[in-house]
């Protein structure tokens, strides 16, 4: 074996060796719970399908055959039994579920079709407890609702936000951007931001909404139709003002296509991720920050790979350290693979995470 073969040899080794540690090992030790027994095609593609709440209670949903389950931890405790929610409705898009900070309430919000019983809509349910306390339906004269996004402020009140409009062909057509939030006397109170969107393309849906703990509420969404004319916009209204701002993060893909939004204080952190292609030639995921009173920074690469980021996570840390998770796609197909980044400097920054056994745990 000469000098070249020995060194190709040795790299060959090495590499192989390297693919074959364990991604997981970092996870070595944690509990895993199969929440769903069934057989049926159970889907977890939410970019907020587990909640924690203020008292520590954990709340989680998911499509198990395309219906809802909602499931429930108390502090301490163990999971209890799987909940099938409203099984005469046909969901559409994928549920999500938040936490008040300062009790342990929870809302589930979603979109369903219409049938010959009633018209398409959208329905906000509470739990208190992990009990059922109330429900309330939105309707916009027909119009599918799609994409709910959901968040509660300090103060423990819920908004929600919802794209919507004449006509729902993949992504396209929609006008329309909604939102809700909770008074003083628990009513909702809605609101559109209509006039403020009109110079933007026409196409709007995947919004996700965030918080600030002062009450700033945002509302990061795409513009454009699916295959062209892609852009994140960012829709911020501060406490007290009835003008929306509206600003465009701009990474370096041709198409933006997600986003995620977390507040740590008063900074706004948000994912963007697309592609260049509808075939996966480029795009992957990007990182911005907004200081208040400040600009956006540059956009900063969070997977170096060529394929797009879809169903993001994000939290921020009490240090202001990103934690994200999503899922892998390529072209128009979902990878089956679950990525986990944070730019903290004692961390990994970048984990494939391998789905762990299906163990029926504490």
């Amino acid at each position: 074996m000469n000098k070249h073969s020995t060194f190709i040899f040795w790299v060959f080794l090495v590499f192989s060796c390297l693919i074959r540690l364990p991604v997981h090992a970092q996870w070595e030790g944690a509990v895993f719970t199969n929440l769903s027994q069934s057989t049926q095609n159970d889907r977890v593609q939410s970019k907020q399908a587990l909640a924690l709440s203020g008292q520590g209670g954990l709340h989680a949903v998911w499509l198990s055959n395309s219906q809802l389950q909602y499931a429930y931890r108390p502090p301490g405790e163990h999971w209890g039994p799987a909940v099938l929610l409203y099984p005469e409705l046909e969901i559409l898009g994928y549920p999500v579920v938040a936490a008040s900070p300062v009790d342990d309430r929870a809302g589930v919000a979603f979109a369903f079709k219409g049938t010959s019983a009633g018209p398409p809509g959208l329905r906000l349910v509470f739990f208190e407890n992990g009990q059922f306390a109330e429900e309330n339906i939105f309707f916009n004269g027909g119009y599918e609702l799609i994409s709910p996004t959901l968040a509660f402020d300090s103060e423990g009140r819920a908004h929600m936000a919802w794209a919507t409009g004449p006509e729902f062909i993949h992504g396209s057509g929609l006008a329309e951007l909604h939102f809700a939030s909770e008074n003083s006397q628990g009513l909702l109170e809605l609101g559109s931001l209509d006039s403020n969107l009109s110079g933007l393309a026409n196409g709007i849906s995947n919004p996700f909404l965030s918080i600030s703990p002062a009450g700033e509420l945002a509302i990061g969404f795409r513009t454009g139709t699916l295959f062209e004319n892609n852009s994140v916009q960012v829709a911020r209204l501060e406490p007290g003002s009835q003008q929306w701002a509206i600003e465009q993060l701009d990474a370096p893909s041709v198409s933006d296509l997600f986003c995620a939004l977390a507040y740590q204080r008063d900074t706004l952190h948000a994912i963007v991720s697309g592609h260049d292609g509808w075939f996966g030639t480029g795009g992957a995921g990007f990182y911005f920050k907004k200081i208040p009173d400040g600009d956006w920074t540059a956009p900063e690469s969070i997977y170096p790979s060529r394929e797009i980021l879809i169903s993001q996570s994000l939290s921020v840390d009490e240090n202001g350290h990103v934690h994200t998770m999503w899922n892998r796609m390529a072209g128009n197909a979902i990878i089956g693979s679950v990525n986990y980044a944070t730019n903290s400097s004692s961390d990994q920054k970048n984990r494939g995470l391998q789905a762990g056994k299906a163990l029926v745990s504490h």
